[in-house]
């Protein structure tokens, strides 16, 4: 292989991880997808989070928080909201600023970190706890 061809391959490798960085999956939890996302990720397998099992999305929007927040509550007005920090699932090593949605056995938190740049949103759909 001449170094050209190497050199073109080596951009194309560049351009195609640059672009799968940037990639928004689709979110199949059921619950609402903000409309400006920039990055997503939907995890491929339930998880387990806080005892029971969750499929899990997450994105990001460079949107203010406060505007991420208020879409979030006209979406789910039945919503029950707390505080991100509160039976936190990121310990307690983060403060985070944010709150947390519940509906049901579902979730959402909606955060930023202390110097954070872009609004982390993410989605639990979740299986009732076990023995209910």
């Amino acid at each position: 292989m001449s170094v050209w061809c190497g050199r073109i391959l080596i951009v194309l490798a560049f351009v195609s991880s640059s672009v799968a960085s940037a990639a928004i999956d689709r979110n199949t939890t059921g619950l609402p997808t903000y409309p400006h996302v920039t990055h997503a990720i939907m995890d491929p397998v339930p998880r387990d989070t806080l005892g029971r099992k969750c499929i899990h999305y997450a994105a990001d929007s460079e949107d203010r928080l406060e505007a991420v927040e208020e879409w979030y509550r006209h979406a789910l007005p039945q919503a029950i909201e707390t505080d991100v920090n509160r039976n936190s699932l990121y310990g307690e090593a983060f403060k985070l600023t944010g709150i947390r949605l519940t509906v049901g056995n579902d979730f959402i938190t909606l955060y930023r970190t202390e110097n954070g740049r872009t609004t982390s949103i993410e989605l639990f759909k979740c299986a009732p706890p076990p023995g209910s």
